[in-house]
């Protein structure tokens, strides 16, 4: 794939502009009314026209409610290092469109972006004159799928967008399908109790493919029982779970100590990571499986050691990544109150007897009140502004739930980001080494952030 296939985009702007004309709902939001248009017709329309490229390498499918993007990281990461070329289709993007397709972990590049949409334009306006026009998300899943086929991918892992059962991902049949976690999130698509939602998540369960499930029974029985059910209904090959069929052991809480994964396969002694939190080792149990599960299907050559050595080196921007020293710096993209308490959990437990300076920005369709429940017990001082969206809430509404929840916390509300920014930065700056500035609440925050830090940290 190269420049010089013909079409009407020359640049990456052309066609970023061409792309905008799309209906984005992770911009707009999603109401229940969207529910009914989330359909897997579009995608494969597109996808068949293009002579199906989703059927030219194995996927790995991964579903959840949180952590979807930190084992989709570990499992690319890993099948790198068995040395297979391997393609990453994750969401969304914190500087660039561009990093949601990556391949051998390099995202994929401007011209290569522009003959994909040169090839895929004649079928987007096909479908758009027939009045069922593509979805933002969905164009962007096509390319992902048609840029590596066309690159001569080994091997592709695919997050879902949301839910499972009705995103645009669940046109492919994977190879392994994984759930990684239950919990609530878009209660207004996917249902108000865990176990509807867990019915979504196991939408991505097929026939006579293996599936790895991050669900424990012993902790969250409802949900386990529906993906079970799917799982049986489905046909599923084999559905692995954690608790039963694999775990995680951790002789220390520290982080960077080593754990282990026993899989019904075999046993990964002394894993390590540089991800920080407690629970990314619950997702490194996941991943563990999946790749265990994928070597099975596919025999592909899959290794302890590489295994070992993708958790090792895997890289995952806006997971509690540390963006600056002086002050010290926090990133994280925890938008929903089970994500939230794993970073107040892991900061508690990393950074015990610091002065936290937060900022956060939320999107106005998210659990508000529970998600300040969750972070703001860390909190001497809160910022509180936009997400960069035009779904963001009100800072002065974040202000007005945050003193409800905590009378007398000494907050404010900031809407423009960057003089919120620098507000946040002064204080946890003028606490010197006592000082941590934690940004969180938001994707797109913390890509606004990370943008105005450059591309790395």
């Amino acid at each position: 794939m190269g420049p010089g296939r013909g079409g009407p985009f020359a640049t990456f702007d052309d066609a970023f502009a061409y792309i905008k004309r799309f209906t984005n709902y992770e911009r707009l939001g999603l109401t229940r009314a969207v529910k009914g248009q989330l359909d897997l017709r579009r995608v494969r329309a597109a996808l068949d026209a293009l002579g199906a490229p989703d059927r030219a390498y194995p996927i790995v499918h991964v579903a959840g409610t949180k952590g979807k993007g930190s084992v989709c990281a570990m499992v690319a990461s890993a099948l790198q290092r068995a040395g297979l070329r391997v393609g990453l289709f994750s969401k969304p993007h914190l500087i660039r469109l561009n990093e949601r397709v990556a391949l051998d972990g390099r995202p994929i590049p401007d011209e290569d972006f522009v003959a994909a949409m040169n090839a895929l334009h004649p079928h987007l306006e096909r479908q758009r004159r027939a009045g069922d026009p593509l979805t933002f998300f969905e164009l962007i899943t096509a390319l992902a799928l048609l840029y590596f086929a066309e690159r001569k991918a080994d091997v592709v892992v695919l997050e879902v967008g949301l839910g499972g059962r009705l995103d645009a991902t669940n046109v492919v049949t994977p190879a392994v399908a994984a759930i990684t976690s239950i919990d609530y999130d878009h209660t207004h698509i996917l249902g108000d109790t865990l176990e509807r939602i867990a019915f979504e998540k196991a939408g991505i369960l097929k026939r006579d493919v293996p599936a790895v499930s991050g669900v424990s029974a012993r902790e969250q029985p409802g949900p386990a029982r529906v993906i079970r059910r799917v799982a049986r209904e489905r046909g599923v090959r084999a559905l692995y779970e954690r608790g039963r069929d694999f775990h995680v052991e951790a002789p220390k809480d520290g982080d960077g100590d080593p754990f282990a994964v026993e899989t019904w396969a075999r046993r990964y002694e002394r894993l390590t990571l540089p991800l920080l939190g407690r629970h990314q080792r619950l997702n490194a149990a996941v991943a563990v499986a999946a790749l265990e599960a994928l070597r099975e299907a596919t025999g592909l050559p899959i290794a302890e050691e590489h295994v070992r050595s993708g958790l090792q080196v895997v890289r995952l921007r806006g997971r509690i990544e540390v963006l600056s020293e002086d002050p010290l710096i926090v990133l994280d993209v925890a938008h929903n109150p089970s994500s939230l308490r794993a970073l107040r959990e892991t900061l508690q437990a990393r950074f015990p007897r610091r002065r936290v300076a937060l900022l956060l920005a939320m999107s106005a369709d998210k659990d508000l009140k529970g998600s300040l429940r969750e972070i703001l017990p860390i909190a001497e001082r809160a910022v509180f502004t936009v997400t960069g969206q035009p779904r963001s809430a009100s800072p002065h509404e974040l202000l007005r739930l945050a003193r409800a929840l905590r009378p007398g916390l000494p907050g404010e509300a900031e809407p423009n980001l960057d003089r919120a920014l620098e507000r946040a930065w002064t204080l946890a700056h003028a606490w010197g080494e006592e000082g941590l500035l934690c940004v969180t609440g938001s994707f797109y925050l913390a890509g606004e952030v990370a943008r105005r830090w450059g591309p790395d940290p």
